[in-house]
């Protein structure tokens, strides 16, 4: 038996029915669908992993990474990739090597229908009540409406946003983490600067000025807050001491980050010298719009309707600081409208990593976000869901 169906959920099933075809596979399901997150109608597209191999770096993997490397040793990202199109799986492959689905919700149907072929059996809309362990080993599960399966083999894959599945291994003897959000969206202390600049999602230059720790990524700022490939990336590091903090930090924003501070003053000097009696408002540069042109002059108290010939020294440079090293404030936190990542869970050092195996209970497998492992966004994080999945459906299956 299987217990979610998710990512990891229907991956362990399929290899564990497929390393064994001989072996009844259950796969359950508490929502009405499997993947029921792929599915929501407003997904775009999604990343699915990295076509990358090793050396696994430390820094790809904020939690786990002594742990997990034997299960990324053996589950690659382009063994993923191949195993994507091998099942004629709608996966594109950028050309930095992100896997990706344009439809997550096509892929969503085509994965489980690749699940079912193997004669794997999914049970959705099952909701679990508990387990336990019978005397002859095995281990019986009862639902909400009484009904009762018997099983040889346990694997739970119920990822780490919800509670239900960290008490299930908690009954069979394992220990954990807390779980709490890995990527965040930053609410703004002040909403100034998303009233000024409305919805803008450009690369970014993120710097946390406590630890001096800075990425280069996406990030969109909009009245919901900051939130974006940027920002998850440092949060999935820092994720314990925001909490700590209540959220309340700072960081500071790099808008402009393919161009130095100097570079920047230069092409304003540029314009003084050529735009003369133009409003230093009438073009956005940069590669702002017009709101967001005007909203940095507002930050920086210039005046658009203001010629650049008149402009001082000091009021370029007060517009170069705000472009380049903007200081925001934040006052809390919510989750991103994407990928919701969870930190914590099930004890690395809990889980055999050659074959997803509890290592306090026998029998037991652990696959996906339950267990305390976790990636950066952009794929390492997905490359990590998958190799789990492949070891713990495989080792469940040789081990019987």
């Amino acid at each position: 038996m299987i217990i979610g169906a998710g990512l990891s959920g229907l991956v362990a099933a399929y290899w564990c029915k497929e390393q064994d075809p001989s072996q009844s596979v259950c796969l359950y399901e508490k929502q009405p669908e499997t993947l029921s997150w792929m599915r929501r109608a407003r997904l775009g597209p999604t990343c699915l992993g990295q076509v990358w191999d090793q050396p696994w770096r430390e820094e790809d993997f904020p939690r786990g990474l002594p742990w997990i490397r034997a299960a990324l040793d053996k589950w690659a990202g382009t063994s993923l990739r191949d195993w994507f199109q091998s099942h004629s799986l709608p996966v594109q492959t950028t050309g930095t090597g992100t896997l990706f689905v344009e439809k997550p919700n096509a892929f969503a149907e085509s994965l489980q229908q690749v699940v079912k072929e193997t004669g794997v059996k999914i049970k959705t809309g099952y909701s679990l009540e508990s387990i336990s362990r019978q005397p002859d080993g095995t281990f019986r599960i009862w639902s909400r409406d009484g009904q009762a399966d018997v099983c040889q083999g346990l694997l739970i894959a119920t990822g780490g946003e919800r509670n239900h599945g960290m008490a299930l291994a908690r009954e069979l003897g394992a220990t954990e983490n807390p779980c709490l959000p890995a990527y965040l969206r930053l609410r703004l202390a002040s909403s100034r600067l998303a009233d000024s600049l409305g919805v803008i999602e450009r690369e970014v230059r993120v710097r946390c000025p406590r630890t001096g720790t800075a990425v280069t990524g996406m990030a969109q700022l909009s009245a919901r807050g900051l939130e974006g490939p940027a920002i998850s990336d440092l949060s999935s590091r820092f994720c314990e001491d925001w909490k700590q903090r209540g959220y309340r930090i700072k960081l500071e924003l790099d808008w402009i980050p393919s161009q130095s501070p100097s570079s920047i003053r230069s092409e304003l000097d540029s314009r003084c010298l050529t735009g003369r009696r133009k409003g230093i408002g009438e073009t956005a540069l940069f590669g702002l719009s017009e709101r967001q042109w005007h909203g940095f002059l507002q930050l920086a108290r210039i005046d658009p309707e203001t010629p650049w010939l008149r402009l001082k020294g000091r009021q370029l440079q007060t517009l170069v600081q705000r472009l380049k090293s903007h200081s925001l404030s934040f006052s809390g936190m919510g989750l991103p409208s994407h990928e919701r990542v969870w930190a914590g869970g099930i004890l690395a050092e809990e889980i055999d990593w050659g074959t997803g195996a509890s290592r306090s209970a026998d029998r037991v497998y652990y696959a996906g976000e339950i267990m305390d492992a976790l990636g950066r966004p952009g794929g390492a994080h997905l490359n990590l869901m998958f190799a789990s999945a492949y070891l713990a459906g495989s080792g469940m299956a040789l081990s019987s």
